[in-house]
């Protein structure tokens, strides 16, 4: 395995910010056969000639070019964790966000603008997937929080619950079933449509088919929740949605909002994280999409909860 150096990192692009090998050694306080030999190393480890030099001056040739580009990378993501681990807050250069579907099509855009504009030196990496497999994310560490449902209350994940969506059964006007009350028995004829298991709308309509003594449910499925809503507007089946998916078409009276005896509780929408990642920072955070769930009407406060 090929060996790098930091040192060999920073004369490299203390050479092509300089001009020279002779103002680099000044620059790090070194000398100058000492930055010739740390590009020589690095160019012997990479198995690539780096600068085409002309009397004192040394120029990037066309793989040097690329070396400085990733050079300038790695130094930036050193930087980034000097700070973050100097101070203790995430919010200083890339934070790993997760978030379900119903929230980044209903909200996230909103939330995502008012964090950049906050704190304008975070860069968030997003990721939007169901709130299952979003909590094995964070589990392993390869998200810093999330905005997901029903998630529970897992070790050392602090949990912070934001507002509630209501989920209904829901169907094209164009095919409507007759009456606004819908049971296991009225919808057997019709095809039903959900996300696949596990995820918290599956579980929650498979609930409550069982309780409502359902003989065999059978559904397709669609692993986008935002493809689900529009064929469900479309008149190709029935699904459990949030409301909010679909709010518009329930509004202009194009998709039917259906009742139930055994009404569905509402998904508790929450944000997540470890308790280590604890911070003023994240808890602004927190606040800022608390606010915009609630403002957008597509939300309902958590005293407003059911079931």
């Amino acid at each position: 395995m090929r060996r790098y150096s930091l040192a060999q990192i920073e004369a490299l692009a203390a050479i092509s910010k300089l001009g020279s090998f002779q103002a680099a050694a000044r620059h790090i306080n070194v000398t100058q056969p000492t930055i010739s030999l740390r590009v020589r190393d690095l160019e012997e480890a990479l198995g690539k000639k780096l600068f085409e030099r002309d009397g004192r001056s040394a120029k990037p040739n066309a793989d040097g070019v690329v070396a400085i580009q990733y050079t300038e990378q790695i130094l930036k993501l050193l930087d980034e964790l000097e700070t973050r681990l100097r101070t203790g807050d995430p919010l200083q250069g890339t934070l790993r966000v997760g978030s379900s579907e119903t929230i980044a099509i209903a909200v996230l855009p909103k939330i995502i603008t008012l964090f950049g504009e906050r704190y304008p030196r975070l860069k968030v990496e997003l990721t939007v997937s169901n709130s299952f497999v979003l909590l094995e994310e964070l589990a392993a560490n390869r998200l810093d929080m999330a905005f997901l449902a029903d998630p529970g209350y897992p070790a050392h994940m602090h949990v912070e619950p934001l507002a509630l969506a209501p989920v209904a059964w829901m169907g094209s006007r164009a095919k409507q079933l007759q009456g606004n009350f819908v049971s296991p028995q009225t919808l057997g004829a019709s095809t039903i449509l959900c996300v696949p298991k596990p995820s918290p709308l599956h579980e929650t309509m498979a609930n409550w088919w069982d309780k409502e003594g359902g003989a065999a449910l059978n559904v397709s499925t669609c692993n986008s929740l935002a493809m689900l809503a529009r064929l469900v507007a479309g008149g190709v089946g029935l699904g459990v949605l949030p409301t909010c998916m679909l709010r518009d078409e329930i509004q202009r009276g194009s998709v039917v909002s259906y009742r139930q005896q055994t009404p569905f509780s509402p998904l508790q929408i929450c944000a997540a994280f470890p308790k280590t990642m604890r911070s003023e920072g994240i808890t602004g955070l927190v606040e800022i999409a608390r606010r915009v769930m609630l403002e957008s009407r597509y939300f309902v406060p958590l005293t407003s909860r059911a079931g």
